[in-house]
């Protein structure tokens, strides 16, 4: 997560109940106060008006009571890769469901790559 400013423009996802039922949306938000602990964000909504919301300055996670209703994005690419991610991650592990289908030799080259990639 990095910094926050006044003014800087950043992206909210809609997310658990604020998504049941309606559809998943990015909407553009700005930065309209940062505190020690806290940041806040403003969002020009045609319906409700304005609506600030709250989040951690360290996280970025919101500053609720309950479920969290919305997620920041500090772009719309951000946002796009970590959708690529989960889905190539549930294509991953549904291959190595129950009883993986894939050849020794496969599986061999797959530890490879994974202990290469955490060294």
């Amino acid at each position: 997560m990095s910094k926050v400013k006044v003014g800087q423009k950043l992206f909210s996802k809609n997310i658990g109940n604020a998504a049941r039922n309606r559809e998943t949306k990015i909407t553009p938000v700005t930065v309209v106060k940062v505190g020690r602990k806290y940041f806040t964000t403003r969002e020009n909504s045609d319906t409700t008006g304005w609506t600030d919301t709250q989040y951690f300055i360290d996280t970025w996670a919101e500053n609720t009571n309950y479920n969290a209703t919305s997620k920041l994005y500090g772009s719309l690419q951000d946002h796009e890769e970590e959708q690529e991610t989960t889905k190539l991650h549930d294509k991953i592990r549904n291959t190595f469901g129950y009883r993986p289908t894939l050849k020794l030799d496969t599986l061999r080259r797959i530890v490879e790559l994974i202990e290469k990639d955490q060294e």
